[in-house]
């Protein structure tokens, strides 16, 4: 939920960070083996999770999947990749499944693994399944398949129930039974031998009973009822109900709306788009990261560098520029303990960021790029979200600068390619979100206090 305090700027980025359970079944399972953690099969989920880092503020790519009017509003939403991204390959699902139904060649496959006796699985099939069916699969938009995923860890008569379903099957009533045994699961759960209401729903479903009851007793449908929970496990599935929704995993019992944006998604060729993961920054030292035309602060061979990666619309890298830069510009720079570098980091959720870069490095040029960054955050207010341009060239006049010069720098796009570059750089080095810093050894993320600052800066003096 974005607050005051959190701002996001990206929905289903690096948001598929760790994979969102709003209500599944789960057992503890075998691990051995498992590519659970392996991106190409179970990548991290951000349909529906991650934002700001606990702590200071910060601006990041990634933000909550947002309900709106429409699934073409949702879509919209969700941005492409930051460069140096890593976007999964979707799993690979067996076409083996225990029913399917809808268009064989629909270009949309929802994959659900399911367990009968779980009471998540229950409120989904009963809520948003059926919205599902009529949407997208009565439609011939979606292919749906179910798999089994018995915890009998948990649900002793889930396996016997999903044996019960198959063998409706053969009868080709197997949805027809799917739905009774879930509204009907309280009845059999529990049961030391479920076999009779089985029957007895399967009767209810014009089934001959007798037929049912004798498939279910030869047990001729175990062995395809636990090859789809050792599927299920090699995936990396945990939980049920888990989906796949074209080779990409959505956990839990999720809302219908959560569903359309992955079919939205899915139908614009961008699902893999919601999965992508930013690498996590690397620990890589201020003094390696290359810094030539970089706009900077300091002795040139200051003890200490400390580079700043930021995006001038962000409200976070302003209220750092405006509390926490002067200070430590007074107390480390200005005394030659800390060269300070400023990067370029314009997230594509702030649409003037860019231009307000080339404006600031358009202003370097005539020897004025501090004059110009500290306006750009002090006056962030009045340029977001309008032509910035004509604000920009409002700052140049203030700081005594040639305008001509000036407005032709902006208008040919200058800089374009040198802020391009940092921001290439700084994905390359992990980052995700603004500000971001590099100092000495170490990576600090969000606009935090002063003293983590010093913290880190005495600590990196110290090890000289």
């Amino acid at each position: 939920m974005v607050t005051s305090k959190q701002c996001r700027g990206r929905v289903l980025l690096a948001v598929l960070t760790v994979v969102l359970v709003l209500g599944a079944c789960q057992a503890a399972l075998p691990d051995e083996n498992s590519p659970a953690d392996d991106p190409t099969v179970r990548p991290a989920a951000t349909l529906a999770s991650a934002g700001a880092e606990a702590g200071g503020g910060r601006e990041s790519p990634t933000r909550e999947a947002q309900v709106v009017q429409t699934v073409q509003d949702r879509v919209a939403q969700v941005p492409t990749p930051l460069p140096g991204a890593l976007v999964p390959t979707p799993a690979r699902l067996r076409a083996e499944f225990a029913a399917a139904r809808g268009l064989a060649d629909a270009s949309i496959t929802i994959v659900e693994f399911s367990d009968y006796q779980c009471p998540y699985c229950r409120r989904y099939s009963e809520s948003t399944y059926p919205q599902i069916v009529q949407k997208y699969v009565e439609s011939g938009q979606v292919r749906y398949a179910f798999k089994d995923f018995p915890l009998e860890q948990l649900h002793p008569q889930a396996r016997q129930a999903a044996e019960a379903a198959r063998c409706a099957g053969e009868q080709d009533a197997y949805w027809g039974i799917h739905d009774r045994l879930f509204a009907a699961q309280e009845d059999w759960a529990g049961q030391a031998d479920p076999l009779p209401i089985f029957v007895e729903l399967g009767a209810a479903t014009g089934l001959d009973g007798e037929a049912l009851r004798s498939c279910i007793a030869s047990g001729r449908h175990q062995q395809p009822v636990l090859d789809d929970l050792a599927a299920g496990q090699s995936l990396g599935v945990r939980g049920t109900p888990t989906f796949f929704v074209n080779g990409y995993p959505l956990v839990g019992a999720q809302p219908f709306e959560m569903f359309e944006l992955a079919i939205g998604l899915a139908a614009a060729g961008r699902l893999a788009d919601a999965y992508a993961k930013v690498p996590t920054p690397t620990p890589m030292p201020a003094a390696e990261i290359p810094t030539a035309g970089s706009p900077e602060l300091g002795l040139a061979n200051a003890p200490v560098v400390m580079i700043e990666y930021s995006d001038y619309q962000c409200p976070f890298c302003a209220r750092y520029s405006a509390e926490t830069f002067p200070r430590l510009r007074e107390d480390y720079v200005e005394t030659g303990k800390v060269r300070y570098v400023f990067k370029d980091f314009p997230l594509p959720s702030h649409a003037q960021a860019g231009t307000a870069a080339q404006a600031a490095r358009c202003a370097g040029d005539q020897r004025a790029y501090w004059g110009m960054h500290d306006l750009l955050f002090a006056g962030q207010w009045e340029w977001s979200g309008v032509a910035a341009s004509e604000v920009f060239r409002r700052y140049a006049e203030e700081l005594d600068l040639d305008t001509g010069a000036f407005a032709s720098c902006l208008e040919t796009e200058t800089h374009a390619e040198d802020v391009a570059g940092d921001l290439r750089e700084g994905a390359r080095l992990g980052v995700s979100g603004t500000p971001a810093f590099f100092v000495g050894n170490r990576f600090i993320s969000g606009a935090q206090p002063y003293e983590v600052f010093e913290q880190a800066i005495e600590a990196a003096l110290g090890s000289q």
